[in-house]
């Protein structure tokens, strides 16, 4: 048992161990609640951090001429670290080409301010697709599970400092418009041109890592997911800017796939896919037990095409769930409930609570669905101001939504000026608010005005016999 939590229990005299699992319940429902991960529960200090063992890679044959490739130069360094037993590899001002590179348990790379990481061009400088189990291509999507940073069942490893990581996607891909107007990628999408037609996957990937800092960096011109964490625990995310094309497809921020706790804050997202995920696909994964739970999440500012945040995709749960202080300056779903991607899945969802989120430019403020037996119960999203141009639902298909309140929620509709074809208005529905199927529905102080194009009514709610509207208005 953690030292601190010895230490809490012991003050309040919990000394029985039937006592102790339930004070541990409580304790952890703390820390997700106050965002108190970083305050040493669970973290052990982060000793390996040390500046007195540092390695330059530059001492170990790095140039920073933006066209050497450096991908020897790097893990030598990272692997004399390791050896030495942990410590800093600092990457210094200047542009260092490199293919992927592997991270190793208590080191830290350190991109110094001025410092760029820039992805090589080529396929064949990156890992083999079956570099370790728990890998994966996605041919559908023209990605290969090829990765600039893996970081492969460590522990104790952080990637810090002010520099760069550039993902170098136009390198793979180019801007093409060949679905302006649409839904979601308004302005048109990119396409990949290499002769396999495929390009790298992930950017930067945790692989059943525990004890995980990212902090303070910038990534640019990921091609694929940018910060990818699978099945890790104690995770802390923080200060990271992420400006990825805005075209861009699966150029996600953030992904956190099958992982317990976890913080993300104060970080600026900007890409061309959805902002932040939580996921549950673990069919890879050696620790089958393991589930998406106890994640707080705040102070993030957020401009994307997809969604803001997508929750679901995989088979498994996600619960214990806190997000806040949100501010989204473009997406097409502020937030999205997937219990079935593409009606692949199993995602059951429970003990969210979303409040203080700011969104414009916004097409649709929620989406929630229930396939598959799958269920949706216990979400309160409250403080929320967003626009819309397109239906917000929540429906039950096959499975469960239960105990869903929306409280203090103001909804502006408006009419974005586009080509508004047939797909297009069938897409974007004919209410703003649409409840199907739901228990426990509660919509409080909800207030939706103004109007878009092809709306039939504000609000459609059926089969919800005993959903409530307290003080709501549609002006």
């Amino acid at each position: 048992m953690n030292t601190a939590i010895e230490q809490m229990l012991k003050q309040y005299h919990i000394e029985n161990l039937y006592d102790q699992k339930n004070a541990m319940k409580e304790i952890m429902q703390e820390i997700v609640l106050c965002g108190l991960s970083r305050a040493g529960f669970f973290q052990k200090e982060a000793s390996f951090r040390r500046t007195d063992n540092m390695f330059n890679i530059a001492k170990y044959g790095a140039v920073a001429d933006g066209r050497t490739l450096n991908t020897q130069a790097i893990q030598a360094a990272i692997d004399a670290c390791a050896a030495a037993g942990g410590g800093r590899v600092t990457v210094p001002a200047g542009v260092f080409k490199t293919g992927t590179i592997w991270l190793r348990s208590f080191v830290e790379l350190h991109l110094e301010n001025g410092a760029v990481l820039l992805a090589s061009d080529r396929l064949e400088d990156y890992n083999d697709s079956d570099a370790y189990p728990q890998n994966f291509d996605v041919p559908s999507e023209d990605w290969l599970g090829k990765h600039l940073i893996i970081a492969h069942e460590l522990e104790h490893v952080a990637i810090t400092g002010f520099g760069i990581l550039d993902g170098n996607c136009y390198a793979f891909v180019e801007d093409v418009l060949e679905h302006p107007g649409w839904f979601r990628w308004r302005s048109g999408v990119t396409r990949v041109t290499t002769p396999s037609g495929m390009r790298p996957g992930q950017l930067v990937a945790f692989v059943e890592c525990s004890h995980v800092d990212v902090q303070d960096i910038t990534i640019r011109r990921s091609g694929c997911w940018s910060v990818f964490l699978h099945g890790c625990q104690f995770v802390n995310v923080r200060g990271i800017k992420v400006h990825n094309p805005i075209n861009m497809l699966n150029s996600d921020g953030i992904d956190i796939d099958t992982c317990r706790h976890v913080t993300v804050s104060d970080c600026m997202i900007e890409t061309g896919d959805d902002g932040i995920t939580l996921r549950c696909d673990r069919k890879l994964l050696k620790n089958q037990e393991i589930q998406t739970e106890y994640i707080a999440i705040t102070n993030c500012v957020i401009h994307t095409n997809v969604c803001g945040f997508r929750i679901g995709v995989g088979s498994g749960h996600i619960r214990h769930v806190r997000i806040s202080n949100i501010v989204i300056s473009r997406c097409r779903e502020l937030l999205q409930f997937c219990t079935a991607y593409n009606t692949r899945g199993h995602a059951c969802i429970e003990d969210l609570y979303v409040s203080g989120v700011s969104a414009t430019d916004t097409d649709r403020m929620i989406s929630m669905f229930a396939n598959n037996g799958t269920y949706v119960r216990d979400v309160c999203v409250e403080n929320v101001r967003t626009t819309a141009c397109a239906m917000s639902y929540i429906e039950v298909n096959d499975g469960q939504i239960d105990n869903i309140r929306l409280r203090n929620v103001e909804i502006h509709a408006f009419d974005r000026y586009e080509q508004l074809d047939p797909d297009i208005m069938e897409q974007r529905g004919h209410y703003v608010f649409h409840a199907k199927g739901a228990t426990n529905l509660i919509l409080e102080d909800v207030r939706i005005f103004g109007d878009f194009a092809v709306r039939k009514e504000k609000t459609l709610i059926e089969d919800c016999p005993d959903a409530q509207l307290r003080n709501c208005r549609m002006d």
